[in-house]
C-alpha cells in the first residue's frame, strides 16, 4: 500500500469533510431511481473484503456510475475515460499524459463513493487496459484524516491513500496542481508495480487496440475463474 504524506487535512471553502467531500471530488454511485441499492449499503464493520466480495462490489460500482450531470438521467451515464468533475478529470488526464497514452480511453476512472467499497476504505479506482485484453486496476482512498496516512491504519483495502487537495484549483492553484501531480505519480508507481508482478508491459495502444482489449477483457469476465486466470496469464506473458 502506498501512502502520500501530505499537508494537514484541507477543509474546502464549503466546510465539507468526509463523505460529502468525497462526492464533490469524485461523484457518487447511483441506484434505481436515484436511490442506493442493497448492494451499496454500507457495512456495519470496517474490514477487509475477500476476493469474491471485492470482485462483486467492483462490478456493481461500474454498473451504477453517476450520470454526467448529477442525477439527470437524460444526460447519460458518465464516461469513465472522461470524468466530469474537475479533480477526477485532471487526475485522469495527468496519468494519461505521464504514461504517454495516445488514446485516453485506455484508462478508465470509476467512483466508488456511496458504495460497499467506500465503506471499506476505497473511494475509487482506475483501470488501465493493456494489449490483448490485459487490464490493471489501482484502487485509492482520499482523506482529510491525517491518521489514515499512518502505517498500520485499519483501512487495508485501497492500494494508495492520499490527502485531498483543494477542491478547486481556484482555491489554491499552486497547491492543487502539485497535489494532482504527486497523486498521479503515486498511482502510476502502483500500476508499474502491478505490471511487474504480472509480467505485463504498459504501453500506448492505438484506437483499435483499446477497443479490442476492452472487448477481450469483457469476454473474460464470463469465463470460469480457473480458465480466466489461465487466459489472463497468457495475455500478460511477455513476448519472447
Amino acid at each position: 500500500m502506498k501512502y502520500e504524506y501530505g499537508p494537514a487535512p484541507f477543509e474546502n471553502s464549503y466546510g465539507e469533510t468526509g463523505g460529502m467531500a468525497e462526492e464533490q471530488y469524485l461523484g457518487k454511485v447511483r441506484g434505481p431511481e436515484g436511490s442506493v441499492i442493497d448492494e451499496f449499503e454500507k457495512g456495519k464493520s470496517y474490514r477487509q473484503l475477500n476476493k469474491q466480495e471485492m470482485a462483486r462490489a467492483i462490478e456493481k460500482v461500474k454498473e451504477f456510475q453517476p450520470y454526467r450531470n448529477s442525477q439527470d438521467s437524460e444526460s447519460g451515464v458518465a464516461d469513465p475515460s472522461e470524468p466530469s468533475l474537475e479533480f477526477a478529470n485532471q487526475l485522469h488526464y495527468t496519468i494519461c499524459k505521464k504514461l504517454g497514452l495516445e488514446h485516453f480511453s485506455q484508462l478508465e476512472f470509476y467512483t466508488a463513493v456511496g458504495s460497499r467499497l467506500d465503506s471499506n476504505g476505497i473511494d475509487g479506482f482506475f483501470e488501465l487496459y493493456l494489449a490483448s485484453g490485459g487490464r490493471l486496476r489501482v484502487t485509492f482512498d482520499g482523506t482529510h484524516n491525517q491518521e489514515k496516512l499512518n502505517e498500520g491504519w485499519k483501512m487495508v483495502n485501497a492500494d494508495c491513500v492520499f490527502t485531498w487537495p483543494p477542491l478547486s484549483r481556484k482555491e489554491n492553484e499552486a497547491s492543487w496542481g502539485s497535489s494532482i501531480d504527486a497523486i498521479a505519480d503515486m498511482l502510476i508507481e502502483e500500476f508499474k508495480s502491478k505490471a511487474k508482478d504480472t509480467n505485463a508491459d504498459i504501453f500506448s495502444l492505438d484506437e483499435y487496440g483499446v477497443i479490442e482489449s476492452k472487448r477481450l477483457a469483457q469476454e473474460s469476465i464470463h469465463l470460469p475463474d480457473k480458465k480466466r486466470r489461465a487466459v489472463a496469464h497468457l495475455r500478460l506473458r511477455p513476448k519472447k
